[in-house]
């Protein structure tokens, strides 16, 4: 039901508590309900080019999806629903101001 937020203990995803939060609040704004998807430390998983284009330019991000059914299947099913969530949240996202005062992310 709605946006996945994807974390990593061991930082397999570009995720982290900030940025989770601020596009929670965005996804709150637009009335998107969303998701938390934490793979186990222990089990190697995940990793996303997110961590490796952020090791070039240090930006704030957060790793999203969408639930689905058989991932790197022959058929992969998901909801229509969530389809449509994530398109009121980018486009929330791509309406909203953001500003960082060191490691404070505001949204405006």
């Amino acid at each position: 039901g709605g946006v996945v937020f994807k974390y990593n203990a061991n930082r397999r995803y570009i995720s982290d508590a900030a940025s989770i939060a601020v596009f929670e609040e965005i996804c709150r704004r637009a009335d998107v309900p969303v998701q938390h998807y934490c793979n186990r430390a222990d089990i190697p998983g995940g990793s996303t080019l997110g961590c490796i284009s952020n090791g070039q330019v240090s930006v704030s991000a957060v790793d999203i999806g969408l639930a689905q059914l058989a991932m790197h299947s022959a058929y992969e099913t998901a909801g229509v629903a969530d389809v449509d969530a994530a398109v009121r949240a980018l486009r929330r996202f791509y309406e909203s101001a953001l500003s960082r005062h060191g490691e404070e992310i505001r949204l405006l």
